[in-house]
């Protein structure tokens, strides 16, 4: 698992409620990881994701998300995710939660802040 020793990795892999799953027909997971140039990761998440009928997969990545289009699966990335969690009341504060993303990770923060402001929300 690549995420191991990161934040968060600890509870997602102690989650009761996340299975892990493996491709069932994988012949076609390097050669499709190959033509569309993403890595193998970003591939079978979206190749599982097309074989189980997913209805929205987790994909940061623009490129992965552009073939997952192309396969016809939908996609939202954790800063849509977070957003959606706090529109459903899940999340108490998106701008503190949009913080912590942009500390840890590498997403744009204008994107963060295009997404409070059009929420009404303080910017970063």
């Amino acid at each position: 698992m690549h995420g191991r020793g990161r934040a968060g990795s600890a509870e997602v892999a102690g989650s009761p409620w996340i299975a892990v799953r493996s491709l069932l027909d994988s012949s076609s997971l390097q050669p499709a990881a190959a033509a569309f140039s993403i890595g193998l990761g970003e591939m079978s998440t979206i190749l599982l994701g097309k074989e189980l009928n997913s209805d929205v997969l987790l994909i940061d990545e623009w490129k992965a998300r552009r073939v997952a289009a192309a396969f016809g699966v939908a996609v939202v990335g954790c800063a849509g995710l977070l957003e959606r969690l706090y529109l459903r009341g899940h999340i108490a504060d998106l701008r503190s939660a949009f913080r912590e993303l942009a500390d840890l990770s590498y997403i744009d923060v204008q994107l963060l802040n295009a997404r409070l402001d059009a929420l009404g929300l303080e910017t970063l």
